[in-house]
């Protein structure tokens, strides 16, 4: 057996039906982690730990501090520049494979940047759809991944069942989400 095909299973089950849940439960510990982190780094350029990491001093434990207070604050803002960022790269890819389709000529980069960020706001305004969407078919793919690891199945069953999870993992999730 695979060890990497059963982590992905895994984890990939766990994403695609608690992914939305999951994000907005951690958000708060890694803007904390992430701001704490960075703030020691710049630290070190006016105070270099003298003997290694493990002797930090009283400058990189306040800079621990006051990034992962900054890390915090900061947090609420992140979803939305990932949802931006989900949605821009949908609408950019789909102007890119679309635009030649349907124009019979090449892609303009500016019919491709005026989708991605046509895309990026409405993903935005979406927010908790495209994210319940977006970890429900990341939790999918994991899932396929691990699945094709481990039994070695057909593209044309990977694909049946990537879409299944994913649309069933949506649901989940909504309903989690909405409970009425």
């Amino acid at each position: 057996m695979d060890p990497v095909g059963i982590i992905a299973i895994f984890v990939g089950g766990v994403v695609c039906i608690f992914g939305y849940r999951i994000f907005q439960d951690a958000l708060p510990l890694w803007g904390a982690v992430t701001g704490a982190t960075f703030a020691v780094y710049l630290s070190t350029v006016f105070y270099p730990f003298p003997g290694g990491v493990p002797q930090v001093t009283l400058p990189q434990a306040v800079a621990a501090g006051v990034g992962a207070l900054l890390g915090l604050l900061l947090a609420r803002y992140i979803p939305f520049v990932i949802v931006f960022l989900t949605g821009a790269v949908l609408g950019g890819l789909l102007a890119n494979l679309g635009y030649p389709m349907l124009m019979r000529g090449q892609t303009s980069l500016v019919v491709v940047i005026i989708a991605a960020v046509v895309a990026g706001l409405l993903a935005v305004r979406f927010q908790e759809l495209v994210m319940v969407v977006a970890t429900s078919f990341l939790g999918a793919l994991g899932l396929a991944y691990g699945l094709f690891l481990l039994i070695h199945l057909d593209l044309l069953w990977l694909a049946l069942i990537f879409f299944l999870l994913g649309f069933g993992g949506a649901a989940a999730q909504y309903k989690d989400a909405h409970p009425s």
